[in-house]
């Protein structure tokens, strides 16, 4: 086993599956453009990289004005609902505790009050004591800042921690910091695209890290 003092956690496909109330607040902002729905399914694919692009894949031939409208009723949806249907994946609360001792933390592209708001409605403030979100540090994941915005939070240096996500953005913020790096199989991410950030470790449900680290 390893021994590392920190674990930071990618939110959307690592900690939690949130596709449907993701899915529900892009199509409330379709629907309010008088633009047909898109399947769950297909707005999952355009998650990870930020708000703005999830809109942007999903308005097709938008204007900026148009995106422009399509955030704020997206906001004001997601704001109110994003904790509908929104669940921790399996495993998931009994391993942040197992790591209780170490300092662990929130790298979202998802905006920080969002994310913030989904870890307290979790109740998982205790645990995961910094939130670092796509508006917190300039840049979003794949750049390293957010990653390295965290570890200055939990004064941990990035030799000591490794970053857990399901994309490839992740792996790549990760490894631009200097942390290992895990990727998790049962999330948004395919594993032959997660297999092209080289991450030092796998893992195919979320305890299994308590088999990694120490």
């Amino acid at each position: 086993m390893i021994p590392i003092d920190a674990l930071v956690y990618d939110l959307d496909g690592t900690l939690i599956d949130s596709r449907l109330d993701l899915a529900i607040s892009v199509n409330a902002a379709l629907a309010d453009a008088g633009r047909a729905p898109q399947p769950v399914e297909l707005i999952a694919t355009y998650v990870g990289d930020g708000i703005h692009v999830m809109l942007q894949r999903s308005f097709e031939d938008a204007t900026p004005a148009d995106l422009e409208r399509a955030l704020r009723v997206y906001r004001a949806h997601y704001r109110a609902h994003c904790l509908d249907h929104t669940r921790l994946y399996p495993g998931v609360r009994s391993t942040l505790e197992h790591f209780r001792h170490k300092r662990q933390a929130v790298v979202s592209n998802k905006p920080a009050d969002f994310s913030r708001l989904i870890v307290a409605g979790l109740g998982l403030e205790d645990l995961l004591p910094v939130v670092i979100g796509g508006d917190t540090a300039g840049a979003l994941k794949p750049d390293p800042a957010p990653v390295q915005a965290a570890l200055a939070a939990l004064a941990v240096g990035a030799g000591q921690a490794v970053m857990v996500g399901d994309g490839l953005t992740d792996l790549e913020a990760g490894r631009r910091a200097g942390t290992r790096t895990c990727a998790v199989t049962y999330g948004l991410g395919e594993r032959e695209v997660l297999a092209e950030g080289r991450p030092d470790y796998w893992i195919e449900d979320f305890p299994a890290l308590q088999q990694l680290f120490v």
